[in-house]
């Protein structure tokens, strides 16, 4: 077992930031529908514009570092094998 762990040992940062990255790009994923149905039901059902504004901007946001935590897994996940 041991000469498992020393083989790891020079994949220890991929083999923790791949599955981390994965984690918030799936976080990111699952929270967008939820602020979809947020703006619709406050903020378009009740006219309020600044609220459709900011959860879109919130979204994009989200978006954003959804990219960046997929390109990150991608690097670390295939480029250090």
């Amino acid at each position: 077992m041991k000469e498992y762990f020393q083989f790891f040992r020079n994949y220890r940062k991929a083999l923790i930031l791949a599955p981390a990255l994965v984690i918030i790009d799936v976080f990111c994923e699952i929270v967008q529908p939820k602020l979809m149905s947020k703006i619709v039901d406050l903020g378009v059902s009740q006219g309020r514009l600044s609220y459709v504004l900011q959860t879109g901007g919130l979204m994009l946001g989200l978006s954003l570092l959804a990219i960046a935590a997929n390109v990150g897994n991608i690097y670390y996940s295939h480029m250090h094998l």
